[in-house]
């Protein structure tokens, strides 16, 4: 949801495929060591890094093997915006359904708030879920459907202070 369509998330794919300078490092090369050729490299890539921070660099021009790969992986991106889209509008959904189902009979929600709290308290670890949950946490505790002493997560016993 934060990231934006045809960019790149992930660049991981990028570095393995850029890796073709490595395979023609000698080991035994006379005049510099295979470590010191590694070493070199890692300091261009670091150089690459900080222009690019400066603004300094021109834009990157990438193989066709790169460039495939880079498809590939905006098709995956995109697949995965597509599902995470799709999670995120059938959460907001049964969390509207949740909020009119409260406002519309408050009793019977107070009545089934202990199987109600630790669902809610377990959905807190998924970052999609999180912010909605919290919403919807606080829009009943502001109503008085839980009390402080009251409240405790999911089986533990531990009380929220």
């Amino acid at each position: 949801m934060s990231t934006v369509l045809k960019y790149l998330y992930c660049f991981e794919h990028l570095d393995a495929n850029s890796d073709s300078h490595l395979t023609n490092l000698k080991r035994e090369s006379k005049a510099y060591s295979y470590r010191e050729q590694l070493e070199e490299i890692q300091l261009r890539k670091e150089l690459e890094a900080k222009k690019a921070r400066e603004g300094k660099q021109k834009q990157t021009q990438y193989t066709p093997k790169q460039k495939e790969a880079i498809k590939a992986q905006l098709d995956k991106e995109a697949d995965i915006r597509k599902r995470v889209s799709k999670m995120n509008a059938e959460l907001s959904r049964v969390l509207n359904l949740l909020r009119c189902a409260y406002d519309g009979n408050p009793a019977y929600i107070s009545l089934n708030y202990n199987f109600l709290l630790p669902l809610l308290l377990t959905q807190l670890n998924s970052p999609l879920a999180a912010p909605a949950i919290v919403d919807i946490y606080l829009h009943l505790i502001s109503s008085g459907i839980f009390h402080s002493e009251d409240l405790s997560f999911a089986n533990t016993g531990e009380k929220i202070v």
